[in-house]
């Protein structure tokens, strides 16, 4: 009879914590909502603190410890008082654009049959077969997704993903995808462009236009939506047993 009570108060005490940590969670989902809605800014929920490069919008914790925290992204408004117009940020990501294709290395790849199988449950709504993959020196390191069109600096990642026997599927792999997927989602590449690349520091817009060499990275980092595509890749990753968590 001890146990039984035993048993009991521990089943007692786990469905009151999940009930804390579901309220915090909604919580912090209802204050990013409303954040979303007023400051037009993008939001998500994170379990504990914000990563890096996020700012803490509000946290939420009960008496177990358990904590969400409503976590805004504002990477793109640094070294920018404000945003170019769409048209001048359309301008600069088509010579970008142009600097990766003039630099561009040998003919565009599409991924293998297998991988498309594998992967269009992951990817339902949109059409793995449009995906091109090319090598680009314009990029020190890294790949750069110009919606399905995406470059890379190494040959070496591209041959492993494209090939038709045993092809490789990486996390990078499904993180290139995820910024063509989301790209699709957004209405395509001018309503994509218009999202993000006119957030960009004005140092890089003004280098565009002056024909100057950007570094990606500095792109990258400045794009609100490259943790969106982290956390999916990652989620899809991990749910595929022949999928590369390293480098490839």
């Amino acid at each position: 009879m001890h146990l039984f009570h035993l048993c009991l108060s521990l089943l007692l005490l786990t469905q009151m914590h999940m009930t804390h940590a579901a309220d915090s969670r909604q919580a912090a989902a209802e204050a990013c909502l409303k954040h979303r809605i007023q400051q037009h800014e993008s939001c998500f929920v994170s379990h504990g603190k914000c990563p890096k490069g996020f700012e803490t919008l509000a946290f939420f914790s009960d008496s177990t410890g358990t904590g969400f925290t409503a976590c805004r992204d504002r990477r793109h408004t640094r070294g920018q008082t404000q945003p170019v117009t769409a048209t001048a940020a359309m301008k600069s990501y088509n010579r970008f654009s142009e600097i990766l294709k003039t630099k561009g290395m040998g003919e565009a790849k599409s991924l293998p049959n297998e991988t498309i199988k594998l992967l269009r449950r992951h990817f339902s709504g949109f059409p793995l077969e449009t995906l091109r993959f090319t090598q680009s020196t314009a990029l020190g390191e890294g790949c750069f997704s110009d919606c399905e069109q995406i470059y890379c600096a190494d040959a070496t990642d591209i041959e492993q993903w494209t090939r038709t026997q045993n092809p490789v599927i990486s996390v990078q792999l499904l993180h290139q995808i995820a910024h063509a997927e989301s790209c699709r989602l957004h209405g395509g590449r001018e309503r994509f462009v218009s999202r993000w690349f006119r957030y960009l520091p004005d140092e890089i817009h003004q280098q565009l236009a002056s024909g100057e060499p950007v570094d990606p990275e500095k792109i990258h980092f400045t794009m609100f939506m490259e943790n969106q595509a982290k956390h999916r890749s990652e989620s899809i990753c991990l749910r595929l047993s022949t999928c590369l968590q390293g480098a490839h």
